[in-house]
């Protein structure tokens, strides 16, 4: 949680959800692993990102996807 926010979320089979700027959200889904998470059967909408487990393990990887996290909870003065 950020600032009473969801940033990100684990998820029990190793996958992250992953809120971001939803301006990066089309060119983000292009990353291996990556898809749109959904809630039932609609989408969670911009912004909202899975990546599963598998594609987590690389150097940095998971930092990465933390960082873009936080710096769409950054706003003026912040990040």
């Amino acid at each position: 949680m950020v600032d009473g926010r969801l940033a990100l979320s684990a998820g029990r089979e190793g996958d992250l959800l992953v809120r971001v700027d939803p301006k990066q959200h089309a060119a983000l889904l292009d990353n291996p692993g990556v898809r749109e998470p959904l809630m039932g059967d609609r989408s969670m909408g911009q912004g909202w990102l899975l990546v599963e487990g598998a594609h987590l393990n690389g150097e940095g990887v998971l930092e990465s996807w933390v960082d873009r996290s936080l710096d769409s909870h950054a706003g003026p003065g912040r990040g």
